[in-house]
């Protein structure tokens, strides 16, 4: 109904938008320089923010952007407890690095 009244072909928060159609306000510029910024030191980075921020979608478009080759991406959500976080964070960490295992301790 809206997007009748709006003159909208498509649905405006689809999670399939191309990160070409994204409104650039000033706090999803800023957050994108930062992510940015970080590809260029060694480390993690941490996104964090309101529910419906714009967090995963600024990370899609960085991700986009980025060289399958140089770069290796995952995501592990939050919503899990501490240990099982961790863990988690450990067995993608493993995947990158075959060839050392890495423990939690």
């Amino acid at each position: 109904m809206y997007r009748k009244h709006f003159g909208l072909a498509r649905h405006p928060f689809a999670k399939d938008l191309a990160v070409k159609d994204l409104f650039a306000s000033a706090a999803v510029t800023e957050l994108e320089v930062r992510l940015r910024h970080l590809l260029d030191l060694p480390g993690i980075g941490l996104v964090t923010g309101e529910p419906g921020g714009g967090k995963t979608t600024i990370c899609r478009k960085v991700v986009a952007s980025l060289h399958s080759g140089l770069f290796r991406v995952f995501y592990v959500p939050l919503s899990l407890p501490a240990i099982p976080w961790l863990r988690s964070l450990l067995h993608r960490l493993e995947q990158l690095d075959g060839e050392r295992q890495i423990t939690l301790l």
